[in-house]
């Protein structure tokens, strides 16, 4: 068994081919120009010593002298030339296009409310919470529309709160939070589920990918069926687009001419808000060709359990490797990433799924048990695997149609000593 070379990745972490797919997205590549004054300098010191023989570049030498005074000069004006294409990138599909940069949003979340007792409370807009980031480190929220516990309830749930800063650091946050503004009458505030859609906004850099990758819409009109995915990708708070092409969501068939069905998903494969697929939608209507059909849809979900045993080698906590493997696999059932249809998950520039052919399924994954297996043989601190099952089985499993992702359900197992 072969390992990367040292320092390649924490040791800890264990490579998820899936994300690793979908980095490899078309991207904005600069120009290849040599920016460093002292790069610059030695390739002129050794062409002065490959046409003057004998020469050498000597710190006394007004010759030497010269050449860095230039190389500084170079290297500034190449600078300011290798930025020019980006800016002019940037300019255009920010003015000529009416494309913008991205930029920073709040995260958002739900929060279940208990009070004291039954009198009865309003839970004003603005009202102030913190959750923990860490043990030390709080993210501010407040209640965005307010809510009512009706006299005779100690309770609401749903309370919508927002983040008082712009950032992706108020996602994924769950549990307790604390009431900042001095409410007497608050029992406790619970963030029901993991807070989302925090947004640190576009770089530069991460705008000119994007920019690259719908420049090959050279139209803006979406024709082909990663057109729709790529254009959907437009619209804030989508991290996924899967574009089926031919395939009739009513009826689960495909081969229908100019229709197509799009599977999206926020960033973390997590559905979204029907709003924002009603934006979507909306917004390929008023750019599609005539005749087309478009729909837009949330994938099916699919709670998958795996369990596991794996002997460790000698001297590895078990309880570390046990947590190891535990996250890897959670990684590879991840609906941010599993795969759909036969493509990559190139979620940066949006994904297909072909309609079938030669009698093969319909577009349904299958969760490979030899891949998880070989996936806990590369977790660090695993020496070999006994025996894995999903859902109780030791057997493969086909998801049940073309728009299922998986997620984590109970994921356990047991690690020996050698």
């Amino acid at each position: 068994m072969s390992f990367p070379p040292a320092g390649a990745f924490d040791p800890e972490e264990v490579l998820n081919p899936n994300a690793e797919l979908a980095e490899t997205d078309v991207g904005y590549t600069g120009p290849d120009i040599e920016t460093d004054e002292a790069a610059i300098a030695a390739d002129v010191f050794d062409d002065m010593a490959e046409r003057v023989p004998g020469w050498e570049a000597n710190d006394g030498n007004p010759d030497t002298w010269l050449i860095e005074a230039f190389a500084a000069i170079t290297a500034e004006l190449r600078a300011l030339a290798a930025d020019v294409p980006a800016a002019v990138l940037v300019t255009h599909g920010v003015e000529v296009l009416g494309l913008p940069i991205r930029p920073p949003a709040p995260a958002h979340g739900y929060s279940r409310w208990t009070a004291e007792d039954a009198l009865g409370y309003e839970i004003r807009p603005g009202t102030q919470v913190t959750v923990a980031r860490t043990g030390d480190e709080l993210v501010g929220f407040e209640v965005l529309n307010g809510a009512i516990i009706a006299p005779g309830e100690i309770e609401v749930d749903d309370v919508e709160l927002v983040a008082v800063e712009d950032g992706a650091d108020g996602n994924g946050l769950i549990g307790p939070a604390e009431v900042s503004d001095p409410l007497d009458w608050v029992q406790e505030v619970v963030i029901t589920r993991p807070t989302f859609d925090g947004d640190n906004g576009q770089t530069q850099e991460e705008y000119l990918d994007v920019l690259t990758n719908l420049l090959r819409i050279v139209a803006f009109r979406p024709i082909l069926p990663y057109d729709f995915a790529l254009l959907s990708l437009r619209i804030g708070g989508v991290g996924r687009a899967v574009s089926m092409d031919g395939y009739n969501v009513i009826d689960d068939s495909w081969g229908h001419q100019r229709r197509i069905t799009l599977v999206v998903t926020r960033p973390d494969g997590e559905p979204l808000p029907d709003a924002t697929r009603a934006e979507i939608r909306g917004y390929l209507e008023s750019v599609r060709e005539v005749n087309w059909i478009v729909d837009v849809i949330s994938p099916v979900y699919d709670d998958t359990d795996v369990e596991f045993e794996v002997t460790a080698f000698a001297e590895q906590d078990p309880d570390l490797v046990h947590d190891i493997c535990v996250d890897a696999i959670r990684q590879e059932l991840s609906p941010a990433n599993y795969r759909l249809g036969t493509t990559s998950p190139g979620t940066a520039a949006g994904e297909v799924i072909p309609p079938p052919t030669g009698g093969a399924a319909p577009g349904r994954q299958t969760i490979w048990i030899n891949n998880l297996i070989g996936l806990l043989d590369r977790c660090r601190g695993v020496d070999r695997v006994g025996w894995v099952t999903i859902d109780g089985q030791d057997t493969d499993k086909v998801l049940g149609d073309p728009i299922t992702l998986p997620r984590p359900g109970t994921i356990d197992g047991t690690v020996n000593a050698p």
